[in-house]
């Protein structure tokens, strides 16, 4: 479809760009489970759209967060178990 609409490569910055500038156009509505122009939205339809993009936000930054420490603690563990490896060794061979 690229080749026959005569559409070259985007680059990542100029795709974000356009994705940025058609975003801020659309708001999504939760009470009506909908899109609209932000142009046509109600004071009342803004706040509620930024209530739900903020609870959406918070949501996924704490699975991130859980993520992380899960990371950390596979991490530790693997960490552990070399370092109780290399203990082991070292007393089997009397280096210790």
């Amino acid at each position: 479809m690229k080749e026959r609409m005569g559409h070259g490569d985007l680059s990542l910055d100029a795709y974000s760009q356009v994705w940025d500038q058609c975003y801020a156009q659309v708001l999504f509505v939760p009470s009506q489970s909908r899109f609209t122009r932000a142009s046509l939205a109600s004071k009342k339809e803004r706040i509620e759209s930024l209530e739900k993009r903020l609870e959406v936000t918070r949501v996924f930054q704490s699975f991130s967060f859980i993520f992380l420490l899960e990371s950390c603690a596979i991490s530790i563990d693997c960490q552990c178990m070399h370092f109780a490896v290399s203990v082991n060794a070292c007393v089997g061979s009397g280096a210790l």
